[in-house]
């Protein structure tokens, strides 16, 4: 029944010969008659094409259409349309070989015939199956053109003959007396008179490149791309070069401009019509900050704020307290993985910092805020007492009878912030005077 449609239809052997293997699948897969199937089973057979099978976006768009056919075409259930989705296809650029890529792999070719197959599928840019088909009588060597009949979608062209490729046909027609088709195949290893697989032209390009030395993937289809580059940098019209690829749409076309130097060349670059005075060696150099709490614990920023600044008029970092009557400045001596406590409008913060003292500042505007990862806000239970303060020069002078010097100050005791690293030590209590705002 499926069958039927197709031929009702005029479909090509190849479309009718891949729809029918698509429906052979869905049934092996499912061990039912594919016209027992409904939504859920096509849901679950297309993830397994690109799940498990692997396939690309092309295959599964062939797989799609075939079962579109097949529930939307043959058994008139409409509603499944929905349940067949097309995969999204990427659209990339084709790549290309040089000129003298191609000449190098022209050359390399193993034997005639294969030097032949090489030449017209760069001479013509026509397909693999339309080189298989080729025959004899497709040759009009008076009017130098070879007739293409029946490409794909089943439409008839014209490509140009060259001297160099006509040269080329002339000698291997002499050594291997073709009768119909210009490329004749096998059977059972006996030379016919029926046309080749494309298995053949295939072995013809992965030979010429494993010879050549070409390190990339060498396919007829490239070949195909390279005729058309090198035809519109010459001057070429988009609109002639449709039609000698065959192209349906012209937007098939047009994707050989991205490829062509003589159009992305041939326009001055806005960039390089401007007038820039300063020069790059001149301009600052100067790297972007880092947000606070990315990358590891030492290299955490530290929080410095203009109206949190230290009681001492010392120079020294690590001294800073207040001035004593008997000794001088007083501190507090600083250890390793200290923290600073910056307190200012809007909110109080708490950064790790491995060399600095407290700071001081106003405690009116502390705001608790939420701990995020890496560093810890001030939190709200900070209480105001009396805190004595031991001057280390006072140890140093007076050891025996040591000073201290007593001042209200706020202390604020925070729990660790969300570690992100193991061997990073809690927050230890800080202490910090208060200063009038």
């Amino acid at each position: 029944m499926m069958l039927e449609e197709l031929q009702r239809r005029n479909y090509s052997q190849n479309t009718a010969r891949a729809y029918i293997r698509v429906v052979r699948e869905l049934a092996a897969h499912f061990h039912q008659p594919p016209d027992r199937l409904g939504p859920e089973h096509m849901r679950l057979f297309q993830a397994y094409l690109f799940r498990e099978r692997k396939l690309n976006a092309r295959t599964g768009m062939q797989y799609s259409a075939g079962l579109r056919f097949f529930f939307v075409k043959t058994l008139k259930r409409h509603y499944m349309l929905e349940s067949i989705p097309l995969p999204k296809e990427p659209r990339r650029l084709p790549t290309v070989l040089s000129q003298g890529e191609v000449n190098k792999l022209i050359e390399s070719a193993r034997n005639l015939m294969q030097r032949a197959i090489l030449m017209t599928l760069y001479a013509t840019g026509m397909r693999r199956e339309e080189l298989c088909r080729l025959k004899v009588s497709d040759i009009d060597k008076e009017r130098m053109v070879i007739h293409i009949h029946q490409g794909k979608g089943q439409r008839d062209r014209d490509v140009d003959l060259s001297e160099s490729l006509l040269e080329t046909l002339r000698q291997y027609w002499r050594w291997m007396k073709p009768k119909t088709y210009l490329f004749p195949g096998t059977i059972q290893g006996w030379r016919a008179d029926v046309p080749i697989t494309g298995k053949v032209v295939w072995l013809a390009c992965r030979e010429a490149a494993e010879r050549s030395g070409i390190q990339q993937r060498i396919y007829p289809h490239l070949i195909r791309h390279c005729y058309a580059t090198p035809w519109l940098e010459a001057g070429g019209d988009l609109l002639v070069l449709q039609k000698l690829l065959g192209h349906a749409k012209l937007e098939d076309t047009v994707q050989y401009l991205h490829l062509s130097r003589r159009h992305l060349l041939g326009v001055a670059h806005p960039l390089d019509q401007l007038t820039v005075t300063q020069s790059a060696q001149e301009t600052k150099r100067s790297r972007l900050k880092k947000k606070r709490g990315n990358g590891p614990p030492w290299r955490w920023p530290t929080l410095s704020v203009p109206r949190a600044t230290a009681s001492s008029g010392v120079t020294n970092p690590l001294w800073a307290g207040n001035r004593s009557s008997c000794c001088g400045p007083s501190s507090t001596a600083v250890r390793q993985r200290w923290a600073v406590i910056s307190i200012s409008a809007p909110h109080a913060a708490i950064v790790p910092s491995p060399f600095s003292p407290a700071a001081t500042g106003t405690v009116q505007s502390a705001r608790p805020m939420p701990a995020t990862s890496g560093w810890q806000r001030a939190p709200k239970n900070c209480s105001v007492s009396a805190t004595f303060m031991w001057s280390l020069r006072c140890l140093m002078n007076c050891p025996l009878s040591p000073c201290r010097t007593g001042r209200p100050s706020m202390t604020c005791y925070s729990r660790p912030a969300p570690r992100r690293w193991k061997k990073w030590p809690p927050i230890p209590n800080i202490s910090a005077p208060i200063s009038a705002s």
